[in-house]
Order: C-alpha cells, then sequence, then structure tokens
C-alpha cells in the first residue's frame, strides 16, 4: 500500500503538525527564526541570482511550515516574515531598463501620437 503526499493547502505533513504541538514558545521562537533565515536565502537565490538550490516542493514544505508555526504561535508573525510579504523584488538584470533604452521606429515609418487620426 502507497501512501499519498501530504495536501498543499497550508498544512505541514502530519509528523510535521505532531512535532509542532510538542513544541515550547522558545523552540517554536528558534525554529521561526531559522525558517525565516532559510526562506530568504532561497529567495534571493531564486529571484536575485537566478540559481535555485531548492525544488518549488521543497520550498514550499519550508513555507508551510513557517505558516504552521504562525498559526500555532501568532506572536511569531511580525511584518517582515515572509508569510507577510506581497512579491518579491525583481533581479537587477531582468527589466532593468535606462531612459535611452527606448524602442525607435523603423527608418522612413513615423510613430502615430496617442489621439492622432489614421491615414
Amino acid at each position: 500500500m502507497r501512501l499519498r503526499p501530504a495536501p498543499k493547502f497550508g498544512l505541514a505533513s502530519l509528523p510535521q503538525l505532531e512535532k509542532l504541538t510538542h513544541m515550547t514558545p522558545a523552540q517554536a521562537g528558534s525554529r521561526h527564526a531559522e525558517l525565516v533565515e532559510e526562506l530568504r536565502q532561497h529567495d534571493h537565490r531564486y529571484y536575485v541570482e537566478a540559481r535555485p538550490a531548492i525544488t518549488d516542493q521543497e520550498y514550499d514544505r519550508l513555507y508551510r511550515e513557517l505558516l504552521d508555526l504562525e498559526r500555532q504561535f501568532p506572536e511569531l508573525q511580525t511584518p517582515d516574515s515572509p508569510s507577510q510579504r506581497v512579491g518579491a523584488r525583481a533581479s537587477q538584470a531582468i527589466g532593468a531598463r535606462r531612459a535611452g533604452d527606448v524602442q525607435r521606429p523603423a527608418r522612413g515609418r513615423r510613430a502615430r501620437r496617442p489621439g492622432a487620426a489614421l491615414r
């Protein structure tokens, strides 16, 4: 008989939840700090360096553990927690453009101004 993987909708695996229920607030705070640091390092490697060190599934597992920990110990949730992040900073190499990098129309064709009548 094969076991199915844990659901992916915000809850850690059952053994993970059992581990959380037996944590003291001090242990939870320590694990929370480890998770925050690890997730930030992985975010940097993924978004800035474009060199992920772990799979998306592994990242999701760490992130769900952080969410579960913050759900059980709400005092650990801070405004700078990865769980409170809205978006990620784009890499300097991706999408960074200078004012002189705009596209110009091909020679012999004039660019149409917005609102100008079509001929």
